[in-house]
């Protein structure tokens, strides 16, 4: 059994060593026995961007960040955007496209947004 829940301030320490940086926004962590997945995003003007992701289990990934998506979904921010191209794949099959411009500048070439209008509440 798994819970993913948003970090409390009392997490953010452990999320930091989790990720191996110092969390700048919200954070939302996977525990399963113990901590094993966090996702971190920043809510600027104009949407969001997801600025970590890191899973034990690679099948996880896309449980974390689906999680995240629909929390900013359910709070009104439907332009989610991210630059991890290491998660390139992942997040085209979650419907993220190549754009140009965001509130994150692109990092190798990558920059990419989703729009959650309807994400959660249509077929795709």
């Amino acid at each position: 059994m798994f819970s993913i829940k948003m970090a409390t301030p009392e997490q953010i320490p452990e999320a930091e060593l989790y990720l191996d940086k110092k969390i700048k926004g919200l954070c939302m962590l996977l525990y399963e026995q113990s901590l094993t997945g966090a996702v971190e995003f920043n809510i600027v003007p104009g949407g969001a961007y997801i600025e970590a992701l890191k899973t034990d289990k690679e099948e996880m990934r896309y449980v974390t960040l689906a999680s995240a998506l629909n929390f900013l979904d359910l709070h009104g921010i439907h332009d989610v955007y991210t630059n991890l191209d290491e998660y390139k794949d992942l997040c085209e099959k979650m419907k993220f496209i190549p754009c140009e411009d965001g509130p994150v500048p692109p990092k190798n070439g990558y920059l990419a947004r989703v729009d959650l209008r309807g994400y959660f509440t249509s077929e795709k």
